[in-house]
């Protein structure tokens, strides 16, 4: 989906030896992962000084499959609570029609915490990770 994203491509529609293939990419913000939707904040009172309160996001699943959080069985996961990762790092797999999607981190971000279970069957928007972005200051 992200390459799609990023070629302007809003539908896919693949045929190979009587299979078929298709991937629809909805318009921009309502994506998946980026179809990630701001968490509720609840405002408890004004901050103390100017530094903004750090913003929680959710990322979800893009498509229904399988959710996992590690390239193989018995293998360490991809993240873990508190791991701080890059934009392109892998997150997680997420297995369509037998075949196995890695899922990458759209922006640079640490995470808050793993909302789905290693194996469990997802549905199309399902919260997957809630993350807090990481805008590191220019200057």
């Amino acid at each position: 989906m992200a390459r799609m994203r990023a070629e302007g491509v809003i539908e896919l529609d693949y045929s190979c030896n009587g299979e078929r293939i298709r991937l629809v990419r909805e318009s921009e913000p309502t994506e998946a992962l980026a179809s990630v939707a701001p968490a509720p904040v609840v405002d408890e009172g004004t901050p103390s000084n100017d530094m903004p309160l750090p913003t929680q996001i959710e990322i979800r699943a893009q498509m229904a499959g399988q959710f996992y959080t590690c390239p193989g069985p018995g293998e360490a996961p991809f993240v873990t609570v508190n791991d701080e990762v890059t934009e392109g790092a892998p997150l997680y797999i997420l297995e369509v029609m037998k075949m196995l999607n890695r899922m990458e981190a759209e922006f640079p971000c640490r995470i808050v915490a793993v909302l789905c279970e290693n194996g469990t069957a997802v549905e199309i928007g399902t919260p997957l990770f809630r993350v807090e972005r990481i805008d590191h200051a220019e200057g």
